[in-house]
């Protein structure tokens, strides 16, 4: 039996020493006794403080030991776990996810890049729905570049600074 895409809610934000996590289960390969996460972290820099970096990634999970892969964050991965009919409630997941972090983390300051480069119009739909939700979330995009030496796509964010009169 290969993997079997079982969906699940996002769980509660993890607090770990370098990185906040928002995990949901996207199936299982009982065969290897895997479980499959889709993880949407924020990174905290160095310091443990801003700005954070928010990224996605796929990780596998030995379901008898508990022990968790790195992050996959590459697109063959996603094809493999992703059924392409599941990749709008997945990306909803996600969104839900960064609402979570972002709403219990609140950093000043969210970096964003892609993890491969020269993403065609179709594959940066992931990103602008971040995008847009960033700034339902209350941040404000000060910078967007697709950088010329790697090719990769670069977004900061940051909480517009009121000054009260």
């Amino acid at each position: 039996m290969a993997f079997e895409f079982d969906l699940d809610q996002p769980e509660p934000v993890f607090v770990g020493p370098s990185d906040y996590v928002v995990d949901f289960t996207l199936g299982y390969d009982i065969d290897r006794g895997e479980r499959v996460l889709m993880s949407v972290v924020l990174f905290k820099d160095d310091g443990g403080g801003d700005p954070h970096e928010l990224a996605f990634g796929i990780r596998i999970q030995n379901v008898v030991i508990g022990v968790m892969s790195d992050y996959a964050f590459d697109h063959g991965t996603v094809q493999k776990y992703v059924p392409k009919g599941e990749r709008r409630v997945v990306s909803l997941l996600v969104l839900a996810s960064v609402r979570a972090l972002i709403t219990q983390v609140s950093p000043k300051i969210v970096a964003m890049e892609t993890f491969e480069a020269d993403l065609p119009p179709p594959a940066m739909g992931k990103y602008m729905s971040v995008c847009n939700h960033m700034g339902i979330l209350g941040y404000q995009m000060i910078e967007y570049r697709r950088d010329g030496t790697d090719n990769k796509d670069y977004w900061l964010f940051t909480i517009p600074v009121v000054i009260e009169p």
